[in-house]
């Protein structure tokens, strides 16, 4: 096992003192905290809603008239029926929106998971890299007080001395913007988690988690949150369009009543009415609403069609996404950093022992420390394309 692999898991458990935040905390504090479960909740709350009132039927009206020169009282209920014949479309329209609701929950409970995890592990990687700076530094220090030991023995020049002073200054260097990464890194992870704690504790995980399993699996694309909310607004307008159609006949409402003399409504002297109320098109027959109902569903089906093109694009590239930076990170893992730690000790080995010069070193430090920080980033960048492929999937793991 090579040492920067040993550095990845020793990450995994605590040395210092202070609370110890997980993966799986970061993300139990968000959902605790973060008031992004109460907008998705309310999401789903106000689409239900909808639902509800596109089922429920019209409240009659009553009209009431008094005649002093007979003088009589009339009473009509008008209950309106062109409900019974838009009910359905209205309804059907209103449950493809609570489907969409439903699929923006799960993309949003989805998202919230993700901006934790890429917090969580953008944190971790800044933790990494300033162990590795500090070791470098640790190493370059150590060489530094070998050529000063060589100096006085006569062994090497004091401009060689000096340009291991150097190397040790640029690693010092590298270690105080490792510093700065890791608090700004830290920062954002308490942004994610909504809970600024989180900037003293030490980070509980291996950022190759989940290097050597199988992410999950492709669905169809018709299963992507982004797709269902497409699909369910197409399917809401069409209903729409229906509803707005049928509404353009004039479907008569139905009026019941009562007329009676003075005195009681229930007494002699009163007829009963049933009649019908008819609307008229005079002044517009209904074109315009149902033109701009039309439009709107014609809009929304061409824009489920766009999305079902753009839903394929997401999956192939969140799958090459991956695949590659998966490749990476294994090849630099099992082949790449072995031989740099190889070369870096050699190197060091024949320089202790006098038999090379001091670029060697230097070249072997430098290749060393580049093939390290790249697997630190192939890590991360691993870490972010899982992420981004969970929450496409609206999966939380």
């Amino acid at each position: 096992m090579t040492g920067f692999a040993l550095v990845l898991i020793a990450a995994a458990f605590p040395h210092q003192q202070g609370d110890t935040l997980t993966l799986e905390r970061a993300i139990e504090s968000a959902r605790r905290v973060r008031p992004q479960l109460a907008y998705i909740g309310s999401v789903t709350a106000e689409a239900r809603g909808r639902a509800g009132v596109a089922g429920a039927v019209p409240n009659p009206v009553l009209q009431y008239k008094h005649s002093e020169s007979s003088p009589t009282s009339e009473a009509n209920l008008e209950q309106r029926l062109d409900w019974i014949f838009a009910r359905w479309p209205e309804r059907g329209a209103a449950r493809a929106g609570l489907r969409g609701a439903l699929a923006d929950s799960a993309r949003l409970a989805a998202e919230l998971v993700r901006e934790v995890r890429i917090a969580f592990y953008q944190a971790l990687a800044a933790s990494l890299t300033y162990e590795l700076a500090f070791g470098n530094g640790a190493s370059a220090d150590s060489l530094t007080t070998l050529a000063a030991r060589r100096v006085t023995s006569g062994d090497i020049s004091v401009l060689e001395r000096e340009q291991f002073a150097v190397e040790a200054g640029r690693l010092r260097q590298l270690l105080y913007r490792a510093v700065e990464a890791r608090e700004i890194a830290r920062v954002g992870l308490a942004r994610a988690t909504g809970n600024p704690a989180v900037t003293g504790s030490v980070l509980s995980g291996t950022l190759d988690a989940g290097l050597d399993t199988s992410w999950p699996a492709r669905p169809g694309s018709d299963e992507l949150p982004l797709l269902r909310r497409a699909l369910a607004d197409s399917a809401a307008e069409h209903g729409l369009f229906r509803a707005t159609t049928i509404r353009r006949f004039p479907i008569p409402s139905l009026i019941l009543g009562r007329k009676w003399d003075d005195g009681s409504p229930f007494a002699g002297g009163t007829d009963a009415i049933l009649g019908f109320a008819v609307p008229i098109p005079i002044w517009n027959i209904g074109s315009a609403p149902a033109a701009v109902a039309r439009a709107r569903a014609e809009r929304a089906a061409a824009f489920a069609g766009e999305a079902r093109l753009e839903a394929r694009r997401l999956l192939d590239e969140g799958e090459s996404r991956l695949l590659n930076t998966r490749v990476r990170a294994l090849f630099t893992r099992d082949s790449l950093l072995p031989r740099a730690e190889r070369l870096r000790a050699g190197a060091v080995r024949l320089y202790r022992a006098g038999e090379t010069g001091v670029l060697p070193v230097f070249d072997a430090l430098r290749v060393e420390r580049e093939i390290a920080l790249g697997y630190i980033q192939d890590l991360l960048a691993w870490q972010i394309a899982l992420s981004d492929w969970l929450v496409l999937l609206g999966r939380t793991r």
